[in-house]
């Protein structure tokens, strides 16, 4: 099975030939493209070559668009500081009590930190999908 039959016929409940796989590989893909963590983390554009030069050396079922909680986080206020080589390190909390969750706004697009949240992993799939619409 090519890896887009295996995927399609696993959430269509049909047999394949073993299931399909996609490797949780965010570090690893930095590495992989010579660029920091930090880049990956923050810029959409490194973090779709990342999962796309990482999909292929692995021969990955399909490519995935997952980040970090911390870009969701940023988009909707909360304060980091974002180290080169880790993950980023938030300055406090953003909810700390039901109250607090209730204040979040329902939908925001873009954090401090440039693209971030929701936008970041939107632009990351348009950027994935536009490199790889032509392969199976």
């Amino acid at each position: 099975m090519t890896p887009r039959e295996r995927f399609f016929a696993t959430i269509q409940g049909q047999s394949v030939d073993r299931p399909p796989v996609t490797p949780i590989v965010m570090q690893w893909a930095a590495d992989l493209i010579g660029r920091s963590f930090h880049d990956y983390y923050l810029e959409g554009e490194v973090l779709a070559e990342g999962q796309i030069a990482a999909a292929r050396t692995l021969g990955s079922d399909w490519v995935s668009v997952m980040s970090d909680p911390w870009c969701e986080s940023c988009a909707y206020g909360m304060t980091f500081d974002w180290p080169e080589t880790s993950v980023g390190v938030p300055h406090c909390l953003l909810i700390e009590s039901p109250a607090d969750a209730r204040k979040l706004p329902a939908a925001l697009l873009q954090g401090p930190h440039g693209p971030a949240g929701y936008l970041h992993l939107r632009t990351t799939g348009l950027i994935i999908t536009r490199q790889l619409q032509t392969v199976d």
